[in-house]
């Protein structure tokens, strides 16, 4: 994918969210480490 069409795609910060959210689970999120099926969204933190 371009990054023109990557930026069509992706118009607002949710909608990235979103399309970057079902390419890496297309199956719906699985923990790397264990498998869970649950998550939390992290606003911000530092590293």
């Amino acid at each position: 994918m371009t990054m023109k069409a990557y930026q069509n795609k992706c118009g607002t910060e949710e909608a990235c969210r979103v399309y970057r959210y079902e390419k890496r689970w297309p199956n719906g999120f699985m923990g790397p480490p264990c498998g869970h099926p649950e998550h939390v969204d992290l606003k911000s933190h530092n590293q």
